[in-house]
């Protein structure tokens, strides 16, 4: 059983609906798992300010997984329950406004475009091959729009 922190960043102190929704999906899966939660929310007028209270929170809460979730992103409880059994020490989403071939974009990251030039090489006009929704990559860098981080990677 682990202590997860669930906190929200917002620059204007409001949390959309997807994401209301979507915190309180992940909250029920975990207690039902028998995971410790604690929920904040965070505004600043700049969104680094916010970020920066978020994760000195994590620090002095004691929790093991920190999970940061951006005011307008919403991930269904599946798509957590997915991500957490991974087992990673350290997760980035991408989670995309429109379709979205994660094979080109992974390219296209990797290969030096900034990640708003990427979505836009990598989204197709039309649908995408089934499978090519989801998956996971490698990758220096990426978006914070969720993300997941386990204590000792913060600790050293």
């Amino acid at each position: 059983m682990s202590k997860y922190f669930l906190g929200v960043c917002s620059g204007t102190g409001l949390v959309s609906v997807p994401t209301a929704i979507s915190l309180l999906e992940i909250q029920r899966t975990l207690i039902a798992s028998n995971h410790g939660v604690q929920c904040n929310i965070f505004s600043g007028a700049d969104i680094a300010v916010a970020r920066n209270l978020m994760a000195q929170a994590f620090i002095e809460s004691g929790a093991e997984i920190f999970v940061g979730i951006d005011d307008d992103v919403g991930i269904s409880a599946e798509a957590f329950a997915a991500i957490d059994a991974g087992g990673h020490d350290c997760v980035t989403v991408i989670v995309p406004q429109r379709d979205l071939d994660l094979s080109g974009f992974a390219d296209q990251v990797r290969g030096g475009e900034s990640d708003a030039q990427a979505l836009r090489n990598a989204a197709p006009p039309h649908g995408l091959p089934p499978g090519q929704q989801e998956g996971f990559f490698s990758t220096e860098r990426g978006t914070t729009s969720f993300y997941m981080v386990k204590r000792r990677v913060i600790e050293g």
